[in-house]
């Protein structure tokens, strides 16, 4: 599978958000991933998507994402015209802090594609015609933008995208079918953990957060993520901890406080587990690289 670029496709560091509208007049091939989020508004028309290992219909007005290293393809289009949304996730959640702890933010964004490409459980949003008119108008907008590289083009073009995402995940969160609550639910998990991931946590406490079983909760983790609640938590305090290592001087044993785990000790058996080095040895090896960009 060839993987679309980041640095190829999203070029502007500034603003890497990239808008390309098109019609699809033939199959293509799912041969492709991406480094970076794609949105997908149809905008017109009809036909097949397949992602993962399903397929699906698509219709004007739905609205789905494929996340990054996810690979999908059109099959069977008939006037089908989409509006694509490409961009750096990580990058809109740092200005934009508050999307992450939106209702159905985690559940649309994040568990909904994984879910959606292994099991053909759809969580899409159908957008109504004039919100699909809207979103276009928005879209040209951000384009208008970019194009004219004005004073505050960035910030304008992101705060007119950030507003989509506010819509859209209200959007998502006012659909009553079973999966969409249960998505939100999830999602509620995943921000939750997102946010205080230094905090301690139990199964059982994050099955009482959202009103579910234990059982249930593990459930809905394992068939949307791959992994039970506990995995998805060490592994956000992992990457908290990688984090820290590079960017700072915290010695081992407060990395550990700080990012969620009980001391240094669990902390290194937990990189030794998962990356087979220590915590000391990851940040030699990163220091040692940056110094190596840095001189050249």
């Amino acid at each position: 599978m060839a993987l679309l670029r980041r640095k190829d496709y999203l070029p502007d560091e500034r603003l890497p958000l990239e808008l390309q509208q098109s019609r699809v007049r033939s199959d293509t091939s799912p041969d492709h991933g991406h480094e970076f989020m794609e949105m997908v508004l149809v905008v017109d028309g009809a036909g097949t998507h397949v992602h993962g290992s399903c397929a699906y219909p698509i219709s004007r007005g739905d609205l789905f994402v494929i996340a990054s290293g996810q690979k999908h393809a059109y099959v069977a289009p008939r006037g089908l015209e989409v509006l694509l949304f490409l961009y750096d996730e990580a990058h809109f959640l740092e200005r934009f802090p508050e999307l992450s702890r939106l209702s159905g933010y985690g559940g649309f964004f994040h568990l909904e594609p994984g879910l959606r490409a292994r099991h053909r459980r759809l969580g899409k949003v159908s957008l109504p015609a004039q919100m699909v008119s809207r979103f276009t108008g928005l879209a040209a907008e951000i384009r208008a933008e970019k194009e004219s590289r004005r004073e505050g083009y960035a910030l304008r073009s992101a705060l007119l995208f950030a507003g989509m995402l506010v819509e859209i995940c209200r959007a998502f969160s006012e659909d009553r079918t079973p999966l969409s609550r249960e998505l939100r639910r999830l999602g509620d998990v995943i921000s939750t953990l997102e946010a205080r991931f230094d905090e301690s946590w139990s199964l059982g406490g994050l099955a009482a957060l959202v009103n579910v079983s234990e059982s249930t909760l593990t459930r809905y983790f394992k068939s949307s993520t791959g992994k039970t609640p506990i995995e998805y938590l060490t592994d956000v305090r992992l990457a908290r901890a990688r984090s820290m290592l590079l960017a700072t001087d915290l010695t081992v044993a407060e990395v550990a406080r700080r990012s969620g785990f009980a001391d240094g000790n669990y902390l290194a058996r937990t990189f030794r587990s998962r990356m087979h080095m220590t915590p000391s040895e990851f940040r030699r090896r990163g220091a040692g690289t940056a110094n190596a960009g840095s001189g050249s």
